[in-house]
């Protein structure tokens, strides 16, 4: 069962050629840091709720999560009260560029100093040990062979009489090398690194807690678990040896952002295949549909914010740090999301908007992955707005004051525009301009909501299971939906995104 179809434009076409194309560059060298001090618990909880403005064109890398295996069927169980605590950070060294860090919550107080820094410096060497045996035999980038009991006995052994009768004073640490920065933003670092007791990889995401900002990203990412958005699977603080503060989120590792996806298909000379772009977009409007069902605005979609992995074909949301719960009519800041992707009603300035702003980023992250380049592509927030005219047309004073009804700055020019059906003909199907249409909608009342647009038929053959993916990509089950993620639907979107479920065979 499917939502029909709307209407579709017609009018002139106004093609554009060689844009700009703004990229990242992420190849940086791994800040060696001073001795870490241990960071008190008080005042954490005031920390954690920092940041609201965001520096236009950086962001705190997208690089985060993954899978551990290529099981696409397997279903995970998602608590709806899903809440991630907080570890204890013990101590760090960097050492042969690899930081090693040790977190955890020791079972007692006669944990000192001198333990910890023991337990790094064996982690250390048998892991540039199994480093250099990885090099040598050619297997790069394999975790190290590190045996956990053997690091606690190491560490047991030199606290003497301190850990007789509490064998387990060491069972929750975890210990990890950090060997690789995947992504650097005015509020942060993001690195790669490995657990060295469960061999699994991770992005571990530092950002510094700047009193200035309100950071809301750490609350958000506490509560919330979804399969298509990045798991935080464990946070800790730090200081620097000038006490600043440092939030340290433990992420689920994905090798790949949507852009880098992207983009490898561009190098080739080749289009994004249309089912890739289905499987992709279906996957971020559901992570969209599930964090706006709880008021719940990313503030900041962008193909650098979508994780992907094209070997079992998921998609995942990353980087709350924009974030924020929305509270209807209580103002919010409007110099929000990156440029390119930015809703109209953000241009025009408003300061009481709703979730429609991240469906309107859908709309362009989904027309990128069509013609290769960004769809509006404004060199400031003014041209900006004159990029989205050009194709859709001065917006009416109507639409004008249901985007801000207190926008009184300049009067627009009448222009005409090209219609999406016209500057999208013969780039795409019929269906995908549909959708396009509905999701860039001036006036975000009448812009399609994420669960809505699930239903569209543009993506009827990936919700039957009929469509044809690249060989090198599996189909994962995109419609495996959690316990009561569906209730806060209309009764006719519930029933049909339900219907799409998979049944066993």
């Amino acid at each position: 069962m499917f939502l029909g179809k709307g209407t579709q434009k017609k009018a002139k076409n106004d093609p554009r050629d060689n844009m700009k194309r703004l990229r990242q560059n992420t190849r940086i060298d791994i800040p060696s840091e001073e001795e870490i001090n241990r960071h008190q618990s008080k005042g954490r909880e005031q920390l954690a709720s920092m940041r609201e403005v965001r520096e236009e064109g950086t962001s705190t890398s997208s690089v985060s999560a993954g899978l551990q295996g290529l099981s696409i069927h397997k279903r995970t169980t998602y608590s709806q009260e899903h809440c991630v605590k907080e570890s204890k950070f013990l101590g760090a060294k960097v050492k042969d560029n690899v930081q090693y860090i040790v977190i955890g919550n020791p079972k007692s107080n006669a944990t000192t100093h001198d333990m910890i820094q023991r337990h790094l410096d064996r982690s250390q060497e048998r892991d540039a040990t199994n480093r250099s045996r990885s090099s040598s035999s050619g297997r790069r980038g394999e975790p190290a062979s590190v045996n956990p009991a053997e690091l606690r006995t190491e560490v047991m052994q030199a606290g003497g009489t301190k850990f007789q009768g509490n064998p387990n004073i060491l069972s929750q640490v975890n210990t990890f090398a950090a060997d690789k920065v995947i992504g650097k933003g005015s509020f942060g670092v993001v690195y790669k690194a490995r657990n060295l007791e469960t061999k699994e990889t991770v992005a571990i995401k530092k950002v510094f807690q700047d009193r200035r900002f309100k950071n809301r990203e750490l609350q958000i990412m506490r509560r919330i678990k979804h399969p298509n958005i990045v798991e935080l699977v464990n946070y800790y603080f730090s200081t620097s040896s000038n006490k600043d503060v440092y939030l340290n989120m433990i992420l689920e590792y994905v090798p790949d952002s949507l852009f880098q996806a992207s983009h490898g298909y561009i190098d080739k000379q080749t289009e994004v295949p249309v089912s890739v772009v289905k499987l992709y977009i279906f996957q971020l409007l559901r992570a969209l549909a599930y964090i706006h069902a709880r008021n719940i605005c990313h503030r900041d979609i962008k193909p650098q914010n979508v994780l992907v992995n094209a070997v079992n074909g998921e998609c995942k949301l990353c980087d709350f740090g924009s974030a924020k719960q929305l509270v209807a009519g209580e103002e919010n800041i409007a110099y929000i999301c990156s440029r390119y992707y930015r809703a109209p009603e953000l241009v025009f300035g408003a300061t009481v908007y709703t979730t429609a702003i991240d469906v309107w980023s859908v709309g362009c992250v989904m027309a990128e992955m069509i013609i290769g380049h960004p769809l509006f592509a404004g060199e400031t927030g003014v041209d900006q707005l004159v990029e989205i005219i050009k194709i859709l047309g001065t917006p009416s004073k109507k639409q004008v004051m249901k985007m801000n009804p207190n926008y009184k700055e300049m009067k627009l020019p009448q222009v005409k525009g090209s219609s999406l059906s016209k500057y999208f003909k013969n780039r795409t199907t019929s269906e995908a301009i549909d959708l396009l249409e509905k999701m860039l909608q001036y006036s975000p009342k009448e812009r399609i909501t994420a669960a809505e647009a699930m239903c569209h038929p543009f993506f009827e053959d990936l919700v039957e299971r009929t469509i044809d993916l690249p060989l090198s990509m599996a189909l994962p089950d995109v419609c495996n939906w959690l316990p009561g993620e569906l209730d806060t639907f209309p009764a006719e979107i519930r029933e049909a995104l339900d219907s799409f479920r998979m049944r066993p065979t």
